[in-house]
């Protein structure tokens, strides 16, 4: 190499270290971005410490991912949670025996089975319980939970109490879920800091891929979050959460954020246009073919135990609101795959859109179903219930 042509390299390595150099104390001086929105993101690890003394709503579960705490009863912005000796939302315990003056109906699902924001005696599956004497609805609904941890708490838990029908609660935005493992893959700014199990397809099948974590505090280390439940997480961004040596630079973790954002801005559901979500119930999304095949499989389960499976479709505002527009339903495939495997379902969002005619939607949905909302879905539930289980029910 001759003198010459190592002094223009010389030159052209620090027209770039100084065009880097410009480059990030103009990002710093500018900040398009929020620092605390640049990547590497934070979680909430202080609320593990409190989950692994076992002193929160939500606890951690090594099969299940997290469930609900037994005999807790907490405040949250806008209701107070409270939870029996057997883990589900009510104000009263069960016997594992049913009882002789009526069915019993058991409820899985997420935060809308779960009825959060509101208060217990306002959910729609105490509503139910209250209109019908002698028959019980047992709500083992979990914030925050896909099909198939519902599934799974079935198995775990459910059988046991020998309901006559099965509720399997699904939200239109729970087909994302099927393909998260670590929450805040999915939504960084949860209050769930917690893994979940997913299934994978296989075949005609479905294998199970349980998660790792043996204590909630496992998941204080960002870096064994990502080698461990990155893999098989399709929110998952490599980098998300754990942090390296070229994360001192600004520009650099702008650089990645821009990257991140624009994989997945258009794909998050922003409740606000019902349209957001239709690119997951494509016939290719992985996402659609295993909520289908966890639902039909929950619902195989529940009748060769000699109940009656029903899968409850709630829908989001936008869906509610979509519906008024005369728009199609972006779930329609979903409907379409259990009614061809036999599988029923109330598509409760229905029921919102005859009651919202009468007190706008505003009034019957927030982030989740307030008050007026509960009561609408359980208003003519019951009778809707009736006929489809008269086979495995005694309806009094």
């Amino acid at each position: 190499m001759t003198a010459r042509t190592a002094r223009r390299l010389s030159a052209i390595a620090f027209g770039l270290v100084f065009g880097l150099l410009m480059g990030e104390i103009a990002v710093r001086i500018i900040s398009p971005v929020k620092p605390a929105d640049l990547l590497p993101l934070s979680y909430d690890e202080s609320g593990l410490d409190r989950i692994a003394a076992h002193d929160t709503y939500i606890t951690f579960d090594p099969s299940l991912g997290w469930t609900v705490s037994k005999g807790m009863s907490r405040a949250s912005t806008q209701a107070v949670y409270t939870s029996n000796s057997a883990g589900m939302r009510s104000l009263r315990e069960y016997s594992l025996a049913p009882p002789e003056t009526g069915p019993r109906l058991a409820a899985f699902g997420d935060s809308f089975t779960h009825c959060d924001d509101v208060e217990n005696d306002e959910c729609w599956t105490a509503q139910l319980e209250g209109d019908m004497p002698g028959v019980e609805v047992l709500n083992f609904g979990v914030s925050g939970y896909a099909p198939d941890q519902a599934w799974l708490r079935y198995q775990q838990e459910g059988r046991a109490y020998k309901p006559c029908a099965v509720l399997m609660g699904f939200m239109v935005e729970n087909v994302n879920r099927m393909v998260n493992r670590f929450r805040p893959f999915y939504q960084p700014d949860t209050g769930i800091t917690l893994a979940k199990p997913r299934f994978l397809i296989q075949g005609d099948g479905l294998e199970l891929l349980p998660i790792p974590a043996r204590s909630p505090l496992d998941y204080e280390d960002p870096a064994w979050v990502e080698r461990e439940l990155g893999p098989h997480d399709f929110w998952y961004y490599p980098g998300m959460f754990a942090g390296s040596v070229w994360d001192l630079s600004t520009f650099v973790r702008l650089g990645k954020t821009v990257a991140y954002q624009r994989k997945f801005a258009s794909l998050r559901d922003d409740n606000e246009d019902a349209s957001d979500i239709a690119w997951a119930y494509q016939p290719n999304s992985e996402g659609l073919e295993i909520a289908s095949r966890v639902l039909i499989q929950f619902a195989r389960q529940v009748e060769a135990d000699g109940a009656t499976p029903v899968v409850l479709i709630f829908g989001r505002k936008s869906d509610v609101v979509a519906m008024r527009h005369g728009e199609k339903k972006v779930y329609e495939p979903l409907l379409q795959r259990l009614n061809k495997a036999n599988v029923s379902a109330i598509d409760l969002t229905e029921r919102l859109f005859e009651a919202q005619k009468r007190s706008g939607v505003e009034r019957l949905i927030d982030k989740h179903y307030r008050a007026l909302g509960n009561a609408a879905i359980a208003d003519g539930m019951a009778r809707r219930l009736q006929k489809i289980t008269a086979s495995t029910c005694r309806w009094p």
